[in-house]
This record gives structure tokens, C-alpha cells and sequence, in this order.
């Protein structure tokens, strides 16, 4: 116990520090949200072609599937679970991927 108690004053000097300062508290963390999401948003059409097989291959002036899923997963994760019971934006969703729009 003699490591914890180390420790302890520098975690609590922490937490008073972000407390007085909020905003940089908070920059900070919309920074490492950004860099996470950024990180995420560039393996995605690998782990899609790599891992579930989808086609990194396209014609020329198309993109790949796997980018466009890529691209499809992402808008879903940003807009959220509650713009999923919307039938207008099921509908335009279902129609890029059978590819009529």
C-alpha cells in the first residue's frame, strides 16, 4: 500500500487541475476524440476488405465498396441511433446501397 499512497496526492493535484480548468479539460479531450475517431475512420475500409472480405477493388472514377461502407458505418455511428426510425432516411439509405442513387 505504501505505492498507493505515493500516488495519491499527485491524482487528486490532477483532478483539482482540470477542475480549474475547464476548457482546456475539455479541448483536450475533444482532441483525443478526433484523434481516435481519425485512427478508426482510416482502418476502417482496410479492416472491411481485409478482415470481411468486402472489394477493395474498383473501376476507375468509382470507389471501392469498401470505402463506400466504410463511409456508410461512419455516417451511422455520427448520426446516431435516433436518426434510424426516420423511414425517408431508410429509404435514401437503401436505395444508395442498391446503388439507384
Amino acid at each position: 500500500m505504501q505505492g498507493i499512497s505515493n500516488v495519491l496526492p499527485e491524482l487528486w493535484m490532477g483532478l483539482a487541475s482540470l477542475l480549474a480548468h475547464k476548457l482546456r479539460s475539455l479541448l483536450t479531450m475533444l482532441g483525443m476524440i478526433f484523434g481516435v475517431g481519425a485512427v478508426v475512420a482510416s482502418m476502417l475500409p482496410w479492416l472491411l476488405a481485409n478482415v470481411f472480405d468486402v472489394s477493395n477493388v474498383a473501376e476507375p472514377g468509382q470507389l471501392p465498396d469498401s470505402v463506400r461502407f466504410a463511409f456508410y458505418l461512419g455516417a451511422a455511428a455520427f448520426l446516431g441511433k435516433t436518426h434510424f426510425h426516420d423511414d425517408s432516411f431508410l429509404d435514401v439509405v437503401s436505395k444508395v446501397l442498391a446503388g439507384k442513387s
